[in-house]
């Protein structure tokens, strides 16, 4: 979610004065839990110094009664006149109802696929589309002669390259990725270092063969260059933002990419020129062995470039001045 939050700041600045609220570097004692921590005064007197026209929240998970009100709370302090808020996860329907919706209601709320979107119009709440964008700069696709030093870097020559990067739970699918590790294929999962790790799954991958990284990686861009595949197996809805960034990044530098139909993935991306949608671990596999056995003309970066963070932020700022209350 920062990820998301950080680069869409970046790129409205551009077009707009803006500024991310440092909730927690303002905030003191007793309001040293972020989830209380806008109550305090300190927020109130930043937000009434900062007079911002736009309140852009993006909070950690989907809409739900607390986000809500945490974003009403944010506007009413500022005395903005126009609330936006992005959904970046499908919400739990039954948390939320029109009566909630009406009392608590953004001017808009930015959505990434066609089913959150009907949800929340039922729900009577106006909606506009706007994906995850990616770092095209800096996700670029590597030459041979750069992906076969970064395998002797890594100690990976000779190796097919399997890769996932994302939270190391039993949510996130992985147990689709079970038996794939053998002497010739390597599979490796990154994991976050801010979210917990199942010790369960973690293990089980290390026991099949699996590289378990559970670091930040600056350079993570070397990791994607070096592998032959990315792959998310993902189903549950609630284990990722709904055009979840990995995906974005894998076919930017140009990888296959094996992908459940998950979120808003298949709404803005045909399958076919080395990008594949499988629902069951035999198409995962199936899917694999075809990139594999090179049977396939990879082009994923050319599906990706409408995407890039750049083009994003001008769809966010065509937003703004939409809705942006008359001076």
């Amino acid at each position: 979610m920062k990820n998301v939050m950080h680069n869409l700041e970046r790129q409205a600045s551009k077009f707009h004065e803006t500024s991310i609220l440092p909730i927690m570097d303002i905030c003191r004692f007793p309001f040293t839990d972020p989830r209380i921590a806008f109550l305090s005064i300190a927020c109130l007197r930043y937000l009434r110094r900062a007079k911002p026209d736009i309140i852009h929240y993006v909070p950690s998970s989907g809409l739900t009664p607390a986000s809500l009100f945490r974003a009403r709370t944010f506007a009413k302090y500022a005395r903005a006149p126009r609330l936006l808020i992005s959904c970046l996860q499908l919400l739990n329907k039954p948390f939320l109802s029109k009566k909630i919706t009406s009392a608590l209601k953004p001017d808009l709320v930015l959505v990434q696929s066609q089913i959150s979107k009907e949800i929340l119009n039922s729900l009577g709440l106006e909606t506009r589309w706007l994906p995850n964008g990616v770092d095209i700069s800096k996700f670029s696709p590597a030459s041979t002669i750069t992906k076969r030093a970064l395998r002797e870097k890594y100690d990976l020559a000779n190796k097919f390259v399997i890769l996932h990067v994302g939270h190391i739970k039993d949510a996130r699918g992985l147990h689709m990725l079970q038996n794939i590790p053998n002497k010739s294929t390597k599979l490796i999962v990154i994991g976050s270092t801010s979210t917990s790790l199942d010790k369960d799954v973690a293990n089980r991958l290390l026991e099949q063969g699996a590289l378990v990284w559970r670091r930040y990686l600056n350079d993570i861009q070397e990791i994607y260059n070096l592998s032959d595949c990315y792959v998310f197996p993902t189903s549950d809805r609630s284990a990722s933002i709904e055009i979840p960034l990995s995906v974005l990044e894998a076919m930017s530098c140009n990888i296959p990419v094996v992908s459940t139909k998950f979120g808003g993935l298949p709404e803005i991306f045909d399958q076919g020129d080395g990008l594949f949608f499988a629902d069951h671990k035999n198409e995962f596999l199936e899917a694999i062995d075809a990139v594999r056995n090179k049977d396939v003309e990879v082009r994923t970066r050319d599906k990706v470039i409408p995407y890039s963070w750049e083009r994003v932020g001008e769809t966010l700022s065509a937003i703004y001045r939409e809705i942006e209350a008359p001076s």
